[in-house]
């Protein structure tokens, strides 16, 4: 009887541990998905630039907010035109995004 007792014990361990291994996975997968490299990633595909709509939707800014940004005395946003559309490098919108959204006090 205390053999079949213990049996049950490891076995509700192992569904509580695989529980909080699931909950794990499934936090970081989260916390990856909240990374500017992510979503960038999800955006851009393969692509080296960022193009305005891509910027709009990462920083939650409407279209009148970007142009309003492309010529902010204080802090313009650093993209160049490209045929119909801005456009900067992913290098470039990560030092930005950083240096004014994250800056290291």
């Amino acid at each position: 009887m205390s053999l079949e007792l213990q049996e049950e014990f490891v076995q509700v361990r192992r569904v509580d541990l695989s529980a909080l291994i699931s909950e794990f996975k499934e936090l970081k997968e989260k916390i990856e998905a909240n990374t500017l490299d992510y979503q960038l990633d999800q955006l851009c595909g393969t692509s080296r630039m960022v193009s305005s709509p891509v910027v709009c939707k990462i920083l939650g800014w409407s279209r009148s907010t970007f142009n309003r940004r492309l010529v902010d005395e204080f802090n313009p946003i650093p993209m160049t035109k490209d045929g119909r559309d801005w456009v900067m490098s992913r290098e470039v919108f990560t030092k930005y995004y950083n240096e004014t959204y994250n800056p290291q006090n």
